[in-house]
């Protein structure tokens, strides 16, 4: 098959401050089919001045890691949440666990809420923690309603808008440990949400656009604080606090989370930032990240992480492309699903990246890309839906 690269380029100079002041409605706040985040280097995030008209230049932080991406699909009819209108979808974590989330979402002229949580069938494997990989967790297909829709934008969302959100998650599972004896052995933890939004200024921000700092676009600064209390059941009864603590998890967390978001017009939930702190002085960042939409090198279904850029991602059929980094030198790739199975793959060198082929189509799943070069080694998630 015949790659075709479709390169564009963004617009790099620096546009006038204009600092006026935006409202986001349903007509500029799009449906988008997708939104892409990178990470960044938290100690390279520029104190933030929450000033009406100021800058809040992201230009030049400095890349870290992958990409994150979360995709919105249209809802309608939907037989639990007859009110969705979209639902996004994105990896989220159980401990160090990658569990497929999905959140049902109803877009109205008043805002846009949160009406559950969805989960696709899924089997992680243990074996990274308790040393066997018939060890697992499966999460059956299941949705939960929220107990009170969880309101994530209030329209319309302008200078000094506030509101609280609060509501309650329910996620079951089962879990396999044979040292603990457990066998099929059914499990649910709860989460317990209470935030408070507020947008505290407007401004003009800036993200980097193919390595450069980019143009600079009016926007809102939304200040959030949310409160998160975890519960872990296994039989009913609640989790061992040593099987817990395995898992990188409390029993009764209370977890604090403390953000800056910003908003642009005509973006839909695509953020330009968000930036996350330690706690309540909003002074001290924790994490980063920034949207990839003005750093991508091509258009279509391609993903990059670690150097490694692979498409289609979600992949479709049994053949996949990949490009390694300049400097990776010949690349052997190992093919693993989520069990640690290796995946027979036969990779071809085109000259200008490698096909890889597997003996048959691949099963729903999530797989891990190994590619070992001359003196590195770059690893990839990929999906099959």
């Amino acid at each position: 098959m015949k790659k075709i690269y479709l390169l564009f380029a963004f617009a790099l100079g620096t546009a006038t401050l204009t600092t006026a002041q935006i409202s986001l409605t349903p007509s500029n706040f799009p449906t988008i089919p997708s939104a892409t985040y990178q990470y960044t280097d938290s100690g390279t995030v520029p104190a933030l001045n929450t000033a009406t008209g100021s800058l809040w230049d992201l230009g030049s932080v400095q890349k870290r890691g992958g990409r994150r991406q979360v995709t919105y699909t249209p809802v309608s009819n939907h037989p639990v949440f007859t009110a969705a209108t979209e639902r996004s979808e994105e990896w989220s974590y159980f401990g160090p666990l990658p569990v497929r989330q999905q959140i049902y979402l109803q877009k109205t002229n008043s805002g846009i809420d949160a009406l559950g949580i969805g989960y696709e069938k899924q089997t992680i494997s243990l074996g990274f923690i308790t040393g066997l990989n018939t060890d697992s967790v499966t999460f059956p297909a299941q949705t939960f309603a929220f107990t009170l829709p969880y309101t994530e934008i209030s329209f319309p969302l302008q200078n000094t808008k506030s509101w609280v959100a609060q509501s309650k998650a329910h996620t079951t599972f089962n879990m396999n440990i044979s040292l603990l004896g457990f066998n099929n052995t059914p499990c649910y933890f709860d989460n317990y949400f209470d935030a408070s939004h507020e947008v505290i200024s407007y401004g003009t921000c800036r993200v980097p656009s193919k390595g450069q700092p980019g143009t600079t676009y009016d926007a809102l600064l939304l200040k959030s604080e949310t409160l998160r209390v975890d519960s872990f059941y296994i039989s009913g009864l609640p989790a061992d606090p040593f099987l817990l603590a395995a898992m990188g998890v409390n029993q009764g967390d209370s977890v604090h989370t403390y953000q800056y978001r910003i908003f642009r017009e005509n973006a839909g939930m695509q953020q330009l930032a968000i930036i996350e702190f330690e706690d309540d002085s909003y002074t001290t960042v924790k994490r980063a990240e920034y949207s990839a939409e003005f750093d991508m090198v091509s258009i279509g279904d391609i993903v990059i992480d670690n150097g490694l850029m692979v498409y289609p991602n979600p992949v479709a059929g049994n053949t996949v492309y990949v490009q390694v980094p300049d400097g990776f030198g010949s690349a052997t790739f190992t093919l693993t699903d989520i069990n640690g199975r290796t995946i027979p793959a036969q990779a071809q060198n085109t000259g200008a990246g490698y096909t890889l082929t597997t003996n048959n189509p691949l099963a729903t799943g999530v797989y891990q890309l190994t590619a070992q070069g001359t003196t590195n080694t770059a690893t990839i998630k990929l999906v099959v839906k």
